[in-house]
């Protein structure tokens, strides 16, 4: 099973851009950015994976079945209120981005257990400055884990 966690904690300590700059953090729906932004004085640039999302089951083309989950990633970084340092963050984040993608593309097609869909991956920048100084870009990755449905005819009466 993919773990966005581990996964974009060890992209975020391997990415120069990144390395010991950048704090990873879980969240469980956007409202929980804000206890992120409260821890804030120990980093000004954060990396927030959102798991509560809805998914569905899907069929494989011959492989059985699985359960495609989206996960949301925000990349956030305090830039204070210049529109000249907002840019030169958002210029930032949207490099982190494109290295991430790219990263995601390498490990996909090496490792044909990461099932990240990168057919189609939907970003969107935070409308202008948000929590007192802050700017981002959020993206959606989906990502397959094969399930077993096996009917069982013993659990039916």
């Amino acid at each position: 099973m993919f773990n966005p966690v581990s996964y974009f904690t060890d992209l975020a300590s391997k990415l120069k851009l990144t390395k010991d700059t950048y704090t990873v953090s879980l969240i469980s729906g956007i409202t929980e950015l804000e206890e992120v932004l409260a821890k804030r004085k120990r980093s000004s640039n954060f990396i927030a994976i959102d798991i509560n999302e809805d998914g569905t089951t899907i069929q494989g083309e011959g492989r059985g079945y699985f359960e495609r989950r989206p996960y949301t990633v925000f990349l956030c970084s305090y830039a204070g209120n210049s529109l000249t340092d907002r840019h030169n963050k958002l210029a930032e984040l949207r490099a982190i981005y494109r290295s991430f993608i790219t990263k995601i593309i390498v490990d996909r097609s090496t490792n044909p257990l990461l099932l990240i869909n990168t057919q189609r991956v939907p970003f969107y920048e935070l409308p202008g400055s948000f929590a007192d100084g802050f700017v981002g870009i959020y993206f959606i990755l989906t990502v397959d884990n094969q399930i077993n449905l096996v009917y069982d005819p013993e659990s039916w009466i």
